[in-house]
């Protein structure tokens, strides 16, 4: 199991690695998400943009480098599921799209009722 793990790791570096060498050296860097309780998923998807936006990224870009900001959980959750992503946030597509499955799961309904709590 752990050599499996290790290999998913792998894999998403290499893909990532590949991804910058075209997109060159960012201007700014998002903080990472993890999933933790308290985490907004939404609230870091928006923070994304607008870095990706400085840094000249569109929709496949943010795709390249999304595992790059997640960790823990979130990470874990991207490396089972990024072979069924294909799109950033296709509307005609939501299946295969990385907004609305992230979005499903980090923000629970406990997550919402402890944002709420603050």
């Amino acid at each position: 199991m752990q050599e499996q793990n290790e290999n998913r790791e792998r894999l998403v570096a290499e893909w990532m690695i590949k991804g910058q060498a075209k997109r060159g050296k960012p201007i700014t860097t998002s903080k990472s998400f993890s999933g933790k309780v308290g985490e907004d998923p939404t609230s870091f998807l928006e923070n994304l943009i607008v870095d990706a936006e400085a840094n000249g990224w569109d929709e496949i870009n943010l795709l390249e480098v999304i595992s790059g900001f997640l960790k823990n959980d979130a990470r874990e959750w991207f490396i089972d599921n990024h072979h069924r992503i294909q799109h950033w946030d296709e509307a005609t597509d939501q299946r295969h799209s990385f907004v609305p499955k992230f979005v499903a799961r980090f923000k629970t309904k406990a997550q919402v009722e402890i944002w709420h709590r603050k």
